[in-house]
Formats: C-alpha cells, structure tokens, sequence
C-alpha cells in the first residue's frame, strides 16, 4: 500500500524564494465536463502518469512565469512541474492531495494501452488576454480501493483552472461516490490542498511554511503550517464546489509601495481622482476576487470612470506601484 498520498502541480521556482499567501474564496456553481477536449492517456489507464501540457499564455506563479506544464510524479500520486527533471527547489500546488487512479488500471497489466475508464483531458478556452486553461481528471478512483477490493468502487470528478492576467487558480469539483474515506483518504479526513514556493522532490522536504487549506469543505480557510500532508479537509467535497485563488497580494510582489498615492472620493459611485502621480500612468483594476476588470488602462487627467462598475471591492494597480483598495457604491 502507498502510504503518502498527494495530488500535486509542481512549479518550479525560478526567482525570489520569498513565500506569498493565497487567499481563498469558496462559491457553488453547475460542474461542467469539458467538451473537445484534448486527451492525455488517449484510452490507456494510468497511475502516476506523466504527460506535457502547454498553457497558452504565460501564467505567473509565486514569482515565476510559466507557459507549459508537464504531468510528473514526485511523490505519490500525479503532480505537474514546468522542468520534468528539476526536483531540487519546485513550487507546488496540491490541488487534490488524495492517491488518484484510473479506474481501470489492472496491476496485473501495468502496460495496458488500452481500457481507460478516467480521463485526463485539457482545454484552452477564451479570448487572448481573458483566457482559462482547464484541466479535468474524470471519473477517477483512488489507489487503495483497487488494491483493497480489486476495482475502484469510489470515484471523483475535478478541474482545475489557471486564468490568464489575474493569475488566479480555481479548483471546481464535480460529482462523486466516496463511501470508503478511509480507502479514498489513506486514513486521513479528506483531500489536501497546499501551495508552497520550495520544496524538495528528491528529499521530500519544504523550504519555508506552505499555505495550506483545512477546515469544513464548504467553508475551509488557509493557514500557514510547515508540513505538507500535515492539514486535510474536514470530510469530502460536494459537488458543485468552487474554491478559488488568488495571491494575497494580487501578483503584486513587482510593485513598489508609494504611500503618497491616494485615492478620493473613496468609496464613489462615478469618478475616483488618483493623487500623487506626476506622470502618466497605466492602470489596471481588479474586482475583489482578483478578476481583471480594466487592464493597462491610461490615466487620463487623473481620473477614473467607474460609473458602470457593480457596487463592492475593488484594487487598482497603478504601474510599478502596489494596488490600493476602493469601493464603487
């Protein structure tokens, strides 16, 4: 029996080692199979597959930006990393921290090219600068229930999201049939979900504390521990469950704090003025879950029209500047 179980995305850092935290939002919404999209295993069934993806754009993780990334296993279960041989110093994301399989791997035929009964598939969708890659693992069962009882009886269904320009990452989780927790879990609570800038493949080891999600499934929170597959979700999942995140700091690592930038009248419900800029400046506006509403937008006489902008949070990031917070009413 395996007896570590993650699900992670392997990112490998590139710059600072500084971590950031992620703030997560969780929502409900229809969960949707992904329709022409491009197959990974190809109808072979898999554990621990290993598989190339190219973004689409260029995504910015912590401080590093990537355009491809490729399936690897470093620990158990699947995991996804820009450089398939780089394990030393990698950013993680454990988007689903349970030991996944195809449902129809046979251990007695380990090189079975053909009987897949879960899908590994992906999907660009959107217009340049607004697009989503979309990564779906269907119909997957859990390492220890094939090894148990001979097939999987327990499946799960799950995306993942990466969104060009806010950077932001959702995790949407789909329908699912978990009547063994302790087969699906290895004897842990449920799944775990984790992002750390540094960690070690070779010696299993994290630099620095990771963010780490626990608490209830439909209200978890995130705290910084300095173990991974340390902290679990309180039970399973529903369907329809969307957890979405994005960088505390909106990406804004790049930016300068100004103090002398302010902005007024504050909250507004037409115009907000931007003091304390000499020059022009660009501009871009983000909604409180770290949406892009306006990018790379000029200044003009210092004022901005937010009249069509609906009531509530909002982030503006002026070039080489950190965002500031307004509120449109």
């Amino acid at each position: 029996m395996k007896i570590k179980t993650t699900f992670i995305i392997f990112l490998i850092v590139a710059l600072s080692l500084n971590a950031q935290d992620y703030t997560i939002t969780t929502t409900t919404g229809t969960y949707t199979d992904l329709v022409n999209s491009t197959s990974l295993n190809n109808d072979a069934p898999w554990d621990d597959p290993e598989f190339l993806i190219p973004i689409g754009f260029n995504f910015q993780y912590f401080n590093t930006t990537i355009s491809q990334i490729y399936i690897d296993d470093c620990t158990f279960g699947a995991g996804l990393k820009p450089n398939p041989v780089d394990n030393v110093n990698s950013q993680i994301l454990t988007a689903y921290g349970a030991d996944i399989i195809d449902r129809g791997y046979d251990f007695n035929n380990t090189t079975a090219t053909t009987g897949a009964l879960s899908n590994i598939s992906y999907k660009l969708e959107g217009a340049p600068g607004s697009r989503i890659l979309k990564i779906e693992w269907k119909n997957v069962g859990f390492h220890s229930d094939i090894e148990d009882n001979g097939i999987s009886t327990d499946f799960t269904n799950f995306q993942l999201w990466l969104f060009e320009g806010s950077n932001a990452i959702e995790i949407h989780f789909g329908p699912n049939s978990i009547t063994q927790p302790d087969l699906a879990y290895d004897a842990e609570t449920g799944t775990s979900i984790e992002f750390a800038n540094s960690y070690n493949c070779n010696t299993e080891t994290l630099s620095g504390n990771a963010s780490v999600v626990n608490g209830t499934p439909t209200n978890p929170n995130i705290i910084s521990s300095s173990l991974l597959d340390d902290n679990f979700i309180d039970g399973t999942i529903p369907n329809g469950t969307i957890y979405r995140f994005v960088n505390s700091s909106l990406s804004t690592s790049e930016f300068n704090l100004n103090p002398k930038i302010t902005i007024y009248p504050n909250p507004s419900s037409d115009f907000i003025t931007i003091s304390g800029i000499e020059t022009t400046k660009t501009y871009s506006i983000y909604d409180a879950l770290g949406r892009i509403i306006e990018k790379n937008k000029t200044i003009q006489n210092k004022t901005i029209n937010i009249t069509g902008y609906k009531n509530g949070l909002y982030y503006i990031a002026l070039e080489n500047t950190k965002p500031i917070k307004f509120i449109k009413q």
